[in-house]
């Protein structure tokens, strides 16, 4: 199974490098979930190495599919922040595991397409969304496939 790492350096406050593994499949529904929820990607960057490249590359995909360390991506501060906040409203508003009803009308009414509907993904229990937020809270990181 392919993870996908999430890293931004040493953190002063944890007292080690801030990192995170997320199985892929997660990964996706994480994505799955804040766009269902009302959260508006901005795009990943790469970072400057990559763009000196980008001459030579077609490298124009600035999405949230993972590749490898050597060409990651950055998912900046405000996006992360944006994605964050969204999960918040969906643990506060929604039981994930009981409220699949109202957790399918709130995704109609941000969507504001009446016609959609949310899938509850088990996989994405309330603890380990908690994770993924206070990840995110903590703002700007890179992400590329674990090798």
């Amino acid at each position: 199974m392919f993870t996908v790492e999430c890293a931004r350096g040493y953190n002063h406050t944890i007292k080690s490098y801030d990192v995170l593994e997320i199985p892929y499949k997660k990964w996706l529904l994480i994505l799955e979930l804040g766009e269902n929820f009302g959260w508006q990607p901005t795009g990943t960057v790469f970072s400057e190495r990559i763009d000196r490249l980008r001459e030579q590359l077609p490298l124009d995909k600035q999405d949230y599919e993972p590749r490898d360390w050597y060409w990651s991506k950055i998912f900046m501060e405000d996006d992360a922040l944006a994605l964050a906040e969204v999960l918040k409203a969906y643990l506060k508003h929604g039981n994930i595991e009981s409220n699949k009803n109202f957790i399918k009308k709130i995704s109609k009414f941000l969507s504001g397409d009446k016609s959609k509907t949310f899938t509850v993904h088990s996989e994405l229990d309330e603890k380990y969304i908690k994770t993924i937020i206070e990840f995110l809270l903590r703002g700007e990181f890179q992400f590329a496939f674990d090798d």
